[in-house]
């Protein structure tokens, strides 16, 4: 609340009613719930914590649902997306004492990879590599919400992002480099007979943006899990699914092989890996 000479502006009650949610950050990592205004829209995205997912951080939870906020919002200057948030960054990683990767959180990698976009544009000037959220503008989602357990594939053997001025770590990037080992086939998993309509869905395929699916894509399994609904009943009792990335070759100008950008994602009952390599992604 502001209170000055012309009286006194109710921000919680003004982001409400523009269809914004607020919450309050603390110093050592509190949250602190701004109570509602009597002309406040019902906010829930920041609901206290549930036993459903109790298996993960609270402050990590509340990471994730600041990216699915985030990720609707629209940048008059695209290339501000990084920036923009950089701040919430220095406070997060301050509570979390983890390393930021342009979007996603190196504790919890493996978790944060398996990101899905439905609708989203690719910005003009590339601004993140292609395995962060960041990348593209689109309402993202988080495919191990919706699992019941989840049981990484890969190996995660190096992670890097380079800022574009190290003073300001969590803002621009040039560029990062992402090296995975793990399962991959050549062959198309059997869901690709549909395409996902939503991002929410278990079984199908998805292209980040508005492309097609190429010959020389390859996919990599990065996850198993055990589907569950939203009201935590199993989709297909006893039946794994596995989460993986959609890849596609990149010509690489520093000489590195086996370099690849995500184009979408995949997840599938059916899937049968043809070998084991180490990846890199940019």
């Amino acid at each position: 609340m502001d209170r000055g000479i012309h009286g006194w502006t109710d921000w919680n009650g003004y982001c409400a009613s523009t269809g914004l949610t607020t919450i309050r950050f603390a110093p050592g990592g509190k949250i602190v719930r701004p109570s509602l205004s009597f002309y406040s829209a019902n906010i829930s995205s920041f609901n206290n914590p549930s036993s459903l997912a109790e298996t993960q951080p609270y402050i990590f939870r509340l990471w994730r649902d600041v990216v699915k906020d985030y990720s609707t919002r629209s940048m008059t200057n695209e290339g501000d997306k990084l920036s923009a948030i950089a701040g919430i960054v220095a406070y997060f990683q301050d509570v979390m004492k983890d390393t930021y990767l342009a979007g996603l959180w190196k504790k919890h990698l493996l978790h944060e990879l398996c990101w899905q976009v439905h609708g989203a544009k690719r910005p003009a000037k590339t601004r993140a590599p292609s395995w962060s959220w960041m990348a593209l503008d689109g309402r993202v989602a988080f495919h191990t919400e919706l699992c019941e357990w989840y049981s990484p594939m890969v190996d995660v053997l190096s992670c890097t992002v380079t800022p574009v001025s190290p003073t300001a770590p969590f803002s621009s990037v040039t560029g990062g480099v992402l090296v995975l080992d793990g399962p991959v086939s050549s062959t198309r998993p059997s869901v690709f007979a549909k395409k996902l309509l939503s991002p929410e869905d278990f079984s199908g395929f998805g292209i980040d943006c508005d492309q097609q699916i190429d010959r020389n894509d390859i996919y990599m399994g990065v996850a198993r899990c055990l589907a569950t609904t939203a009201e935590r009943r199993i989709v297909s009792t006893g039946r794994e699914f596995v989460w993986g990335l959609i890849l596609r070759p990149w010509n690489d100008e520093h000489g590195r092989t086996d370099v690849y950008k995500r184009v979408g994602w995949f997840n599938t009952a059916i899937w049968i890996p043809k070998q084991q390599r180490v990846i890199t992604i940019v």
